[in-house]
């Protein structure tokens, strides 16, 4: 992968990082909308495209770095290497936010605001907070990553044959629209939610393995990002003004693709320094937004007026305070930081 590539999927997992933020700083339940309502209204349906947008595009491109380059012979390095970036620090942040829930109910000074509420401590507990992201549910999507990663071989033997790969992405979308409206119970749900969320990850995975040279061997003209995004605009305006089921799943499909060209005709720079601590990023945003959202309205004003303002500008704080914290752990406390995701070692990416 050339450094023009690298590059501009750094910055557009980036940029997909800084929605997830905006999603999970919305604040609507904590200040109250009064006469603001537009502003709580607008809030909501921004968090709501962004969430839309930013799941798939994250599903495509960790399916697409995945699959560049695959080869059976290389599976069990790419397993061990996602044990590091991925499974170890997703366990061990779910057991951080165990752990601090039970904090919040012990210490003299939180203990008031969750009096009546228990977190229990034996096994089944801490193994539920460990693998099932009981206590950080916005770790959803890094449980559906690791699964969609342990079916690596599955997936390559779907897809390894071009005629045949394009025609099973097509059959999962189409099982995947099928099922959209389909109610299901316990971890009948949770496997629906991973065949709906899977034609993004597979599109990923089918155009590193098929279209890689149409994806990266020329720089992305107007031609490309021009169609592309007039594509994903019309997308966008149908699922707000008129949302179904089609559009839903087809900013599934194809967002990911279509990010690609609509933002690959800017000449990214070099990364940013935030940039390095996406991980990082996706871990401690939720608890920071949720400390600073309930502590203004609390302390300063209940009203949506300031709710909007907070919105607007928190998910830019959180960004300065990771990269800040996560600097200093990089240089103090650097083993700690490679276990929790927070730096990553140097060397070849696989």
């Amino acid at each position: 992968m050339s450094t023009v590539v690298s590059r501009r999927i750094t910055w557009i997992k980036s940029i997909l990082c800084v929605l997830v933020i905006y999603v999970h700083c919305r604040n609507t339940d904590w200040f109250q909308t009064g006469t603001a309502i537009n502003i709580a209204a607008a809030e909501e349906l921004l968090c709501d495209i962004f969430a839309k947008i930013a799941v798939p595009g994250f599903f495509f491109f960790s399916g697409y770095l995945f699959f560049c380059g695959y080869r059976p012979e290389k599976l069990l390095t790419k397993w061990k290497s996602r044990i590091f970036t991925l499974v170890i620090p997703f366990v061990l942040w779910n057991l951080i936010y165990y752990v601090i829930e039970i904090l919040l109910r012990i210490l003299p000074f939180t203990a008031g605001a969750f009096a009546g509420t228990t977190v229990p401590v034996n096994v089944k507990e801490i193994l539920l907070a460990a693998f099932n992201c009981k206590y950080q549910p916005v770790f959803w999507f890094l449980q559906y990553l690791i699964i969609y990663t342990l079916l690596a071989p599955l997936f390559w033997r779907l897809l390894k044959n071009r005629t045949i790969g394009a025609v099973i992405l097509g059959a999962v979308f189409a099982a995947a629209l099928i099922l959209s409206n389909v109610t299901l119970p316990g971890w009948m749900r949770t496997g629906l939610l991973l065949l709906q969320y899977s034609p993004a990850y597979l599109t990923g995975c089918y155009a590193a393995l098929h279209l890689r040279e149409f994806f990266e061997d020329k720089p992305v003209t107007w031609e490309k990002a021009l169609p592309a995004g007039l594509i994903f605009t019309a997308l966008i305006v149908w699922e707000i003004l008129a949302p179904s089921l089609y559009s839903i799943e087809l900013i599934r499909l194809i967002t990911g693709t279509l990010l690609w060209f609509f933002l690959g005709v800017i000449p990214f720079g070099e990364p940013r320094r935030w940039m390095r601590f996406s991980f990082y990023l996706y871990a401690a945003h939720g608890m920071i937004a949720k400390l600073v959202n309930m502590t203004i309205c609390i302390k300063v004003s209940s009203s949506m007026v300031t709710g909007g303002i907070v919105f607007l500008i928190l998910p830019w704080f959180i960004i300065l305070f990771c990269t800040l914290t996560g600097r200093l752990m990089e240089r103090f406390l650097m083993h700690v930081s490679y276990l929790l995701g927070i730096s990553k070692k140097t060397g070849k990416k696989v």
